[in-house]
């Protein structure tokens, strides 16, 4: 669960449990695979709260000379523009915009809501 959060790689996880660094409902962790309910669980990282978010919802006034894409190998992205505090594993945008455009993207990691909102059956 915190791997798939996007602020630490499995590898960071491992280690900080290993170290005692990560405590559920005040018992400290002894398996990186330990399962848990975030939803309920007190969650302490290196000693600070830890707040789980299943989905990231972004709103971006996309800025001209930005690619709407997650990665470019040669230019900007407007995953680039995302403060490394918000950025998680999986973010893209939800539609496009020209790169000379400006105006509104959605940033998310939720592929099925990005889907029902792009697909042209739901006229949304």
């Amino acid at each position: 669960m915190l791997a798939q959060s996007g602020s630490l790689s499995r590898k960071e996880v491992k280690t900080l449990v290993r170290k005692g660094c990560v405590l559920v409902d005040g018992q400290q962790v002894t398996a990186a695979d330990m399962k848990i309910d975030p939803e309920t669980a007190s969650i302490l990282v290196n000693g600070e709260p830890f707040q789980y978010k299943r989905f990231v919802y972004i709103m971006l006034n996309k800025p001209e000379g930005v690619v709407s894409a997650s990665n470019s190998g040669r230019e900007k992205t407007v995953v680039d523009l995302v403060p490394d505090t918000l950025r998680r594993n999986g973010l893209f945008p939800a539609g496009r915009l020209d790169k000379d455009t400006t105006g509104f993207v959605l940033l998310t990691d939720d592929g099925a809501f990005a889907h029902r909102i792009l697909s042209p059956k739901n006229h949304i």
